[in-house]
């Protein structure tokens, strides 16, 4: 299964419509590499001949953002499809993970956090702290900027 029929299966779950922009946004987040701003977004609609304003690409995104399938990077402000194969089906609403920014050609890589929940743990025992949610950014060169 592929990641928009994936997605559409999560929105599904999720309770939402899937609605013709929510598909279109999905096929064109999950034909590109590299993180897309809304207009950029909303720029590739047009080119393939649809219609679709940047408000309704923002509020897709968010979402798209609630029910785990693509999430903001927080650098830039572009979106990123997440990466479902990552994570196993009880954790695709919610799962975690850290971006890998490369500096010089603008590559983005999900990786699964590691170790993360027994910092949690730590911050919930010494510190009375419910960790909700979290966003990690790494910054540096990919294999191929090297």
């Amino acid at each position: 299964m592929g990641y928009t029929q994936e997605a559409i299966d999560i929105l599904k779950k999720n309770g939402y419509k899937i609605t013709k922009p929510r598909q279109i946004i999905l096929k064109v987040l999950d034909e590109s590499e590299l993180p897309l701003s809304p207009y950029e977004i909303s720029d590739h609609i047009k080119k393939m001949g649809e219609t679709g304003d940047v408000v309704g690409v923002y509020r897709s995104l968010e979402i798209l953002e609630e029910s785990g399938i693509v999430h903001k990077v927080l650098s830039n402000g572009k979106y990123l499809k997440c990466n479902l194969k990552l994570h196993s089906e009880d954790q695709k609403d919610s799962h975690c993970h850290h971006n890998l920014i490369c500096k010089k050609c603008g590559t983005l890589k999900e990786v699964d956090c590691v170790g993360l929940e027994l910092f949690e743990r730590i911050l919930k025992s010494e510190y009375s702290f419910d960790v909700e949610h979290h966003a990690l950014e790494f910054y540096g060169l990919c294999s191929s900027c090297k």
